[in-house]
């Protein structure tokens, strides 16, 4: 409030009035709007712009996300009450999906048993589901097993959850040997036993 006193020759006036400085706009400039998932909490970072030299002022930001997507992160406060934030107050920022952690399955040694077995090691994934086929087109999460001898292609892929990427399909050959059998033992050759010459006595 300003109090004002006019004097005119003889007679004074007096009076107030109510001044207001608005606070100054400032401008905002955002940055890191790109992330990759990792398991951490991001957002953009926001910096006022247009100060007066010599003022400081923060910007406060919500809308950080963890999981992967598109987002919008909004400037809600200023720590300089001498400033205002504009109209155009928010930014969009992504979370890219991240690669899954994969120790790839291995191909087994086998022979011929006459049962069925699992052709390849296990593989693990972390951050998605691996999947096998024997033909590339039906996938399951089982091991895929085979009882007869031969060759097989085994193929493997990795469907990748919420926060993961899928890795494309990639192939194993596995062979099941067939069964050696035994060499034939080779029988004793048995000499005929001399029979005694009878003695005739006359």
């Amino acid at each position: 409030t300003v109090y004002f006193r006019v004097s005119i020759n003889s007679s004074a006036v007096e009076g107030e009035a109510k001044v207001t400085i608005a606070p100054k706009t400032v401008g905002l400039d955002w940055t890191n709007s790109a992330f990759t998932y990792d398991g951490g909490v991001h957002a953009p970072a926001a910096t006022a712009t247009g100060l007066i030299s010599g003022d400081s002022c923060s910007v406060t930001v919500s809308g950080a996300q963890r999981d992967a997507g598109s987002y919008t992160a909004t400037a809600t406060g200023l720590s300089n009450g001498n400033y205002a934030l504009p109209e155009d107050n928010t930014c969009p920022f992504v979370i890219a999906k991240a690669a899954p952690k994969v120790t790839a399955p291995k191909a087994k040694a086998l022979e011929y048993t006459g049962k069925a077995q699992e052709l390849v090691s296990a593989g693990e994934v972390t951050g998605g589901t691996m999947q096998y086929s024997l033909d590339n087109e039906t996938w399951k999460t089982d091991v895929p097993t085979a009882r007869k001898a031969g060759t097989y292609t085994v193929y493997y892929r990795v469907v990748g959850d919420a926060n993961h990427t899928d890795v494309a399909a990639k192939r194993l050959e596995v062979t099941i040997s067939k069964k050696e059998e035994p060499a034939p033992t080779a029988k004793p050759t048995v000499k005929p036993t001399a029979k005694p010459i009878p003695v005739i006595t006359v």
